[in-house]
């Protein structure tokens, strides 16, 4: 339970994922057979749950969940520079990655920079697709970096096709959990 809500699930992490900002009251390990079906296990769980059944009496507390460790984006210690990794790869191709407009502001200083990732580098960060079409030397398929909508960094292709292959993931050998780097000067 956390937060007065309960959970089923099976120790397999996500869990750590959920409680990760706020351990969890109490953890009850259910009994559970190698062969059981766990959707079965959890709809019996549900149903003892709504008749009134105490927690306490459905399996043995525990004191800790099988933990995963989010892909957080990592500042050396002499802050000058920022290491993520590509999160998700969305329906256009485009890579989005973990390293937020906020931690990049935070470092940034007006200092110049360079995105790092596989044997690219890119050396600006544009406001929209709008703003990297308008400038002067702006190609068809040209890299740009820009945040997006949920302040997070993204890797892209200016109108780069999907149809024919040609995104910032597939050109670009970008895949989930890509290494990216901000190399402050």
């Amino acid at each position: 339970m956390s937060n007065n809500h309960y959970f089923l699930s099976l120790d397999s992490g996500i869990l750590s994922l959920i409680t990760a900002d706020e351990k969890p009251q109490i953890i009850i390990a259910l009994p559970f057979e190698e062969n059981e079906d766990a959707t079965e296990l959890f709809i019996k769980a549900a149903v003892e749950l709504v008749k009134g059944k105490s927690i306490f009496e459905m399996g043995e507390v525990i004191t800790s969940l099988k933990e995963v460790q989010p892909l957080k984006a990592v500042v050396s210690e002499d802050k000058t520079k920022i290491t993520g990794n590509i999160i998700y790869l969305d329906r256009f191709g485009n890579a989005i990655s973990n390293i937020s407009k906020e931690l990049f502001e935070q470092l940034h200083g007006g200092r110049n920079f360079d995105i790092l990732f596989r044997n690219y580098r890119i050396t600006k960060i544009h406001n929209t697709y709008i703003n990297y079409s308008s400038e002067k030397n702006a190609e068809v398929g040209g890299k740009l970096a820009l945040f997006n909508r949920s302040g997070l960094l993204e890797i892209a292709l200016y109108r780069g096709n999907q149809r024919s292959g040609g995104t910032a993931s597939s050109l670009l050998g970008i895949e989930y959990e890509s290494s990216i780097s901000i190399l402050f000067k």
